[in-house]
């Protein structure tokens, strides 16, 4: 007696399914591999320290990313790249959410209102995986007001032999 063919709604999730398990997969050799950084944030020191620490897994932005990718954390006034960290997703928040989270950007009650001012939302950069350098590499400034920072093929490398 021949098997009963599966249904063609069966087949889907079945193949569905695999798909996901194959997305997985593949997320998971992504994450384990440690591709090139090839730019960098810049960050206040204070902030910088909390999130090597692992105390700080949010980011807080005006705007949304979409840069998945290991990104070096540099120190806004000096320069100076601190660590590493990737960032994972990023989430649009209302400020009801953003209040009820410090436990993952640690932005004080005050700071946080005065963020808000301005907007009705923020964005929660996702990070994990950071780490701090042995030796923090200095950069040469820009000029321009910055949020990100390309980095030249040889600082990459110099963060490289550090992780």
């Amino acid at each position: 007696i021949a098997p009963p063919s599966l249904s063609a709604r069966a087949i889907f999730v079945r193949d569905l399914t695999n798909i996901f398990i194959l997305i997985s997969l593949i997320r998971s050799i992504m994450i384990t591999m440690k591709p090139k950084v090839s730019r960098g944030l810049l960050v206040e020191g204070e902030w910088i320290k909390k999130i090597l620490g692992r105390r700080k897994t949010w980011e807080i932005r005006s705007l949304p990313t979409h840069i998945r990718e290991r990104i070096a954390l540099i120190k806004t006034g000096s320069w100076t790249i601190l660590g590493t960290c990737r960032i994972v997703n990023c989430k649009v928040r209302t400020i009801k959410q953003l209040k009820r989270s410090f436990n993952k950007h640690q932005i004080a009650a005050d700071r946080l209102r005065e963020f808000i001012k301005k907007r009705k939302k923020g964005y929660a950069w996702i990070l994990a995986s950071p780490n701090r350098l042995k030796n923090p590499i200095v950069l040469k400034r820009k000029k321009a007001a910055q949020k990100w920072v390309k980095l030249p093929s040889d600082i990459s490398e110099k963060i490289e032999r550090q992780l």
